[in-house]
């Protein structure tokens, strides 16, 4: 058996060869960059929550970190984040301006309510007055996929995190306002009387983020073996076929 070197498929099989390897290396590298992001996602979510301070330089550092706040919730304003799940069942989440003692103000997701209700500015949960504290999970908002709808401020239907958008809409200062959405995990007013009944059903934060790179990294390596071993046994050539 010999080897014998043929020019076309070797320009055609090193380039893939480098691709392949490079698919798999970058793959590789995400790897470590997602379980290191799981990892402080997991130990964030485990701590006791932080207070939200007033103004946030980085938000990306208050990403998935459990966080309170108090103040009063302006639960009369209501901001409908439409086509919301809840075990298999449509509905809304109900977003609200919370509003600090030094005028600053964070909005709240306070939860999920079903579909079907009577609207006014939104599906209507139980009002409620009087400052409370609120804890849950900060997020920042991801920006909208390309087949997102536009959010319509208008008629109270918004389909992604706008912020600012939701800010304005709420009637709070846009600057004023936290660059994070606090998914609520929990609402108690501060004279430790229980909510009406009819309230949003909280923790409706989803923490889902898949880590699949390590599969994605061994299909790239492997195939960049499989074509490697064609190229090889391509050129194998018996002393009779020369």
């Amino acid at each position: 058996m010999v080897f014998r070197l043929q020019l076309v498929p070797t320009l055609i099989t090193v380039p893939a060869l480098i691709l392949l390897i490079g698919l798999g290396t970058w793959q590789g590298q995400r790897l470590v960059w997602k379980t290191d992001l799981i990892e402080r996602i997991d130990r964030q979510l485990g701590q006791a929550p932080d207070v939200l301070p007033a103004r946030i330089a980085d938000p990306g550092t208050w990403d998935y970190r459990r966080v309170r706040v108090d103040g009063v919730l302006a639960a009369e304003t209501e901001l409908a984040v439409a086509s919301r799940t809840l075990n298999g069942r449509v509905g809304w989440h109900i977003v609200s301006p919370l509003i600090r003692t030094d005028g600053t103000a964070v909005l709240i997701n306070r939860g999920w309510v079903p579909d079907g209700r009577e609207r006014e500015i939104g599906p209507r949960a139980a009002p409620f007055e009087g400052p409370v504290t609120v804890t849950g999970v900060a997020r920042m908002p991801a920006p909208p996929g390309w087949l997102a709808l536009d959010n319509d401020p208008a008629g109270n239907t918004w389909y992604w995190t706008d912020l600012a958008a939701m800010a304005r809409a709420a009637g709070v200062d846009p600057a004023g306002t936290a660059p994070v959405l606090l998914y609520a995990a929990e609402i108690g007013l501060a004279d430790g009387s229980p909510l009406p009944a009819g309230q949003p059903v909280p923790g409706q934060v989803r923490i889902d983020i898949p880590n699949n790179h390590l599969h994605y990294m061994l299909t790239w390596y492997g195939l960049a073996v499989a074509l490697l071993g064609v190229y090889i046994a391509y050129h194998w050539r018996r002393p009779a076929d020369r």
